[in-house]
């Protein structure tokens, strides 16, 4: 599994952003992770997922939306994460923000009209 996570996902993408401005970043979504049935398939996501995006660049980053439950926090805390509270006004003031600024504003999402950029951040949020 640890070689196709780096044949099929790192080293592509390792090479494209090779050639890529230093400042260019790429965000991976994973939405409802806690929706995966526990057992050995989430375990074994969770665990190449926590330690495969140590050995990508540094420009590349992973959100998740999930509920905190004990394996995905024990398998992602290596990522030191961010973690929001959704039902934190200010911190999701600041999500917003980030979706607007970072998600949006840096990547291919900035060329949608602006209500298509409104509500993909909407949908982030």
């Amino acid at each position: 599994v640890d070689e196709c996570f780096e044949e099929v996902l790192a080293a592509p993408l390792r090479a494209a952003l090779a050639q890529w401005p230093p400042d260019r970043h790429v965000y991976f979504l994973v939405d409802a992770l806690d929706e995966l049935q526990p057992g050995a398939g989430r375990a074994q996501f969770l665990r190449i997922v926590g330690s495969g995006l140590l050995k990508l660049p540094p420009q590349v980053y992973l959100l998740v939306t999930s509920r905190p439950e004990d394996d995905i926090r024990a398998h992602l805390r290596a990522l030191s994460p961010f973690v929001v509270d959704k039902y934190q006004e200010l911190q999701r003031a600041d999500l917003r923000a980030f979706a607007e600024t970072r998600i949006v504003g840096e990547t291919s999402l900035r060329l949608l009209p602006a209500e298509e950029r409104a509500a993909a951040v909407d949908t982030l949020v």
